[in-house]
């Protein structure tokens, strides 16, 4: 099995000069409570040629993906954890749209959290910190397992996935949407394999993440500009993949693909059935 970093593509997802914590930390500083997703959105067919309506919220696209995503299994009356929670308004959503008995939101980022702690107070909605791939939770906790946009950076995609089956309960799902390479996406099916999960569906939507970051881009070009030091801005319209920066290139041009997977642990512990 190849090393994670076969699917840890080398664009420009980070600056150069500060370890990840550290960038996540800035970005959620600045960002005040503007922001409560991170994500780079997902527009539907029909959304994305309707165009902006009458008292269109930017946010609506990093909403669209949490729907998008949610969607895809029954949540209702499950316990519900989102590895790399950010800043929370997914996991609310889910909280209030999709019914879950539980839902706990893990982030690494302890502003994140903090942020997230005082900005939502929902029962049975909770946020602590801690990393993707040492999960704080018994074995078999949860029924789904949801993390958006965030595994690409982690340091070993495989050792999460690992985590993601030992705290889901049998036959529990892992609904995981982020990006990768054409090879990276290869990997990373061997690597679902490889820990116990078996693939129940799947679908690039590299276009619709297109449209989302097409209909917000002068919003995140206005807020960066509004929000972020001069010096950062250069890096954050990256990491943001505002329209001509590399990252927007490589998803336009194929390089780097968006995919939506749903996944069901398939591993047999002792003791189950």
């Amino acid at each position: 099995m190849k090393k994670d970093q076969g699917i840890s593509f080398h664009i420009p997802l980070k600056f150069r000069w500060m370890p990840i914590l550290w960038q996540y930390w800035l970005l959620n500083l600045f960002l005040g409570k503007k922001e409560l997703f991170l994500n780079y959105g997902f527009l539907s067919t029909s959304e994305a040629t309707s165009g902006l309506q009458d008292g269109y919220d930017p946010q609506t696209t990093r909403l669209g993906l949490y729907r998008y995503v949610a969607s895809r299994v029954s949540l209702e009356g499950y316990d519900v954890l989102e590895v790399g929670s950010g800043r929370g308004g997914g996991a609310a959503y889910i909280m209030e749209c999709h019914k879950p008995k539980s839902l706990v939101g893990l982030d690494f980022c302890p502003n994140a959290v903090r942020f997230c702690q005082q900005y939502y107070l929902r029962e049975s909605l909770v946020f602590q910190t801690g990393r993707a791939e040492e999960l704080p939770f018994p074995d078999q906790s949860f029924d789904v397992v949801i993390n958006i946009e965030s595994s690409h950076l982690y340091r070993s995609i495989e050792q999460f996935l690992r985590e993601a089956t030992r705290v889901l309960r049998k036959k529990g799902h892992l609904l995981l949407a982020d990006m990768r390479t054409e090879k990276g996406i290869a990997l990373l099916r061997q690597q679902f394999i490889h820990t116990g999960l078996s693939i129940v569906a799947e679908q690039q939507i590299t276009e619709n993440v297109l449209a989302a970051l097409k209909q917000d881009n002068a919003f995140r070009k206005t807020m960066i500009q509004q929000e972020v030091p001069w010096f950062l801005r250069p890096d954050i319209r990256q990491i943001a993949a505002v329209k001509d920066s590399r990252m927007y290139r490589s998803l336009q041009n194929g390089t780097v693909q968006y995919w939506s997977f749903v996944l069901q642990n398939q591993t047999q512990r002792a003791g189950l059935s």
